[in-house]
């Protein structure tokens, strides 16, 4: 039976290295007075069971306020059996994790603190009063805060991701005679079996007779224990060491992986940490510094009140060379050795270390690539390059049609244009939004599907009664759940939820469609008895209404940055020169449509068939009123597209209650 406690101020689920930095930070910040806390873990963190290692210049160990904790420190450092080098501005540093739980004991003792024993269970949140719940076997905690430290979870790698393992088994040794130099630490030194991995023995001499010598591999598998042995004795062999006694083991597993984390969204004061934040530098497994900046960007958080999104996401450059760098690892683990050798060899060691720690220019990069195998690296760079591109081909898919729509208008040669619209219509513009009946009422009974039928067909006969008594009011509500919807549908792609920032886009979007077409826009309005809309010169043309929307559309990339986000502004940006249905078709079928049956393929877990057969009748249904539209009484298109624009809206009314649901079912399971 679980025992129920009151509402506590944080809760902590493990106490590592990345939620102890906190609750320093936290004690430095004066936190912790009158503050009420649980700590969730089984480990009562007496013994020294992990070595944190880092390199860093003096003003970051200052800024990050960990100088207290450093044990010893290294300014030379050794690759293989070269001469050493310098390293400055960087020092090497070594942090006992006996130190840290030690230094956290003292803290904690004047705490009011309560432990408990056990592995956290569940974390969940309510809403109504924003307050977080853990369960363990025997306990229930109320809280307002919850910081969880327990491993990440990945999603399941894709064909251009990675995911090897850091394995790791070390002695601290103490020698009879003096043999170690006190002012190096040897960072790789592969003179071992490679045993189809990348193997190499890291030195960390503390004394001229004690050291932590041990045995890593970027290996798919673990290190085994018995074999790490082995090698680790004829390693002490061959460096001729002598008699030494092994005063402690250490060994540990730290994942390696160009994947994605499963991303939560409990609430703005849970707090994922250390590797479950993403903090582990993939291609080397170093994390302790970025656990400790994260630990400062954490509690100034808490202690403004201003809570950020926090993006575990890793993209950009580093992100690119990382993947490149692990699927050689994985592809041709025997190239490793080379890859370091020659990394140290030929670059300057501080750069190198730079270039590690993410802080290197372009310039510097290249510099960095051109020491190292090149053909190889050139290789699987345009493999990961024509991966992103497929990856993201509904992104390119509208900027395509609409360059090639552009070169159809060039030679006049329109009616090429209408086709692929029309056939883009028929195979994805309305079978994605044919699959409403499944997603309302899945694959159940006729009675079913019928009262649905009639619920759905209700819905769209209230957006007609609205135009009918006010084609403005009826135009106005047709703009703005279009808006909420292109802009659900967008940042669905990118796992962004802010409703502001999604209606910001949606608004973006359409609003620019229209208003650098307004003479159009106009011509179709006015023939719902809707006034024109008004427009004035602008600074650099004719219109300010379309310079205004240029400049916003272009502010919601600045503000999202995203890949599908920005091949869709360049698209839309083209569209400029298309006449307005032509534009408003590029974006709404090759893209929003595209992105719409994804997302359905996705969350309803189906083939492309699958969908096709299920969206079948009712697309055939959308057909038939479509063509009774157009084909009746032989209407122009400009006599067309005002009927077509409130057939869309009576059709899409009940479409966009049924996607938003959709939508917020996936968030919730995410």
């Amino acid at each position: 039976m679980q025992e129920s406690e009151h509402i506590v101020d944080y809760v902590f689920i493990g106490l590592g290295a990345a939620n102890s930095l906190i609750i320093r930070q936290m004690h430095a910040q004066d936190m912790l007075y009158n503050a009420s806390f649980v700590i969730i873990d089984p480990d009562e963190k007496l013994l020294n069971d992990k070595t944190f290692c880092f390199w860093a210049k003096k003003k970051e160990i200052e800024e990050l306020g960990i100088a207290s904790l450093i044990n010893h420190s290294w300014e030379l450092l050794g690759i293989n059996a070269d001469a050493p080098r310098a390293v400055s501005p960087y020092s090497y540093h070594h942090i006992s994790s006996i130190t840290l739980y030690d230094e956290l004991r003292s803290i904690l003792s004047t705490c009011n603190v309560q432990f408990i024993r056990e592995r956290a269970e569940t974390v969940s949140n309510n809403p109504a009063n924003s307050l977080l719940t853990i369960t363990t076997q025997n306990h229930t905690i109320t809280t307002k805060y919850v910081f969880d430290s327990r491993p990440p979870r990945w999603n399941p790698p894709q064909s251009h991701q990675t995911f090897l393992l850091q394995s790791f088994f070390g002695w601290r040794i103490t020698t009879e005679e003096p043999q170690f130099d006190i002012e190096t630490f040897t960072m790789m030194d592969f003179s071992v079996d490679q045993s189809n991995a990348t193997q190499f023995v890291y030195v960390l001499p503390f004394s001229p007779t004690h050291a932590l010598i041990e045995l890593t591999r970027f290996g798919s598998s673990p290190i085994d224990h018995t074999y790490a042995q082995e090698q680790l004795t004829r390693y002490c062999q061959q460096k001729q060491l002598g008699l030494y006694v092994i005063e402690h083991e250490e060994q540990g597993i730290i994942p390696m992986s160009s994947c994605t984390l499963q991303e939560e969204s409990i609430s703005q004061t849970f707090y994922r940490t250390g590797s479950g934040a993403g903090k582990v530098k993939p291609s080397t497994g170093y994390a302790f510094k970025e656990m400790a900046r994260d630990a400062i960007h954490i509690v100034d958080s808490i202690h403004s009140q201003h809570f950020k999104q926090r993006v575990i996401l890793r993209s950009g450059k580093f992100s690119f060379y990382d993947r490149l760098l692990l699927k050689i690892l994985e592809s041709h683990p025997h190239r490793g050795k080379e890859i370091f050798e020659r990394l140290f060899q030929y670059v300057d060691r501080k750069i190198v270390l730079q270039f590690l720690e993410e802080k290197t220019p372009f310039l510097e990069d290249i510099s960095i690539f051109i020491a190292l195998p090149k053909l190889l690296f050139m290789k699987y760079a345009v493999k990961d390059i024509f991966s992103g591109i497929a990856r993201h081909a509904f992104g390119f898919l509208p900027l395509i049609v609409s360059l090639f729509f552009l070169l159809s208008k060039q030679y006049e040669l329109e009616w090429i244009n209408w086709s692929v619209l029309a056939i883009g219509m028929i195979l994805i513009g309305i079978p994605h939004g044919a699959m409403d009946h499944v997603l309302s009422i899945g694959e159940r009974s006729i009675q079913s599907l019928a009262l649905f039928i009639l619920g759905y067909v209700a819905k769209g006969m209230i957006m007609l009664a609205i135009w009918i008594m006010s084609p403005l009011i009826g135009l106005i509500i047709f703009l703005l759940y279009s808006m909420w919807h292109f802009g659900q549908a967008e940042y669905e792609q990118e796992n962004i939820h802010n409703p502001w920032l999604l209606f910001l886009r949606g608004f973006a979007v359409l609003s620019f469609i229209l208003a650098t077409h307004i003479p159009e826009t106009n011509v179709i309005i006015n023939a719902l008895s809707i006034p024109s809309i008004p427009d004035t010169a602008g600074f650099l043309t004719s219109s300010l209404l379309s310079e205004s929307s240029i400049v916003l559309l272009i502010l919601t990339v600045f503000i999202q940055p995203r890949k599908s986000t920005i091949l869709s502004t360049a698209s839309l940006l083209m569209g400029i020169f298309l006449p307005l249905l032509q534009a408003f078709g590029v974006y709404f079928v090759f893209h929003h449509s595209f992105l719409g049956w994804n997302h359905l393929k996705k969350g309803l877990n189906k083939t492309h068939l699958e969908l096709l057969e299920l969206s079948a009748p009712f697309s055939l249904g959308a057909f038939a009123i479509l063509s009774l539209f157009f084909f009746s009484g032989n209407l122009a298109i400009h006599e067309f597209a005002p009927l077509f624009f409130v057939f869309l809206s009576c059709l899409s009314f009940p479409h966009v209650l049924e996607m938003h649901s959709f939508y917020g079912s996936i968030f919730k399971r995410k």
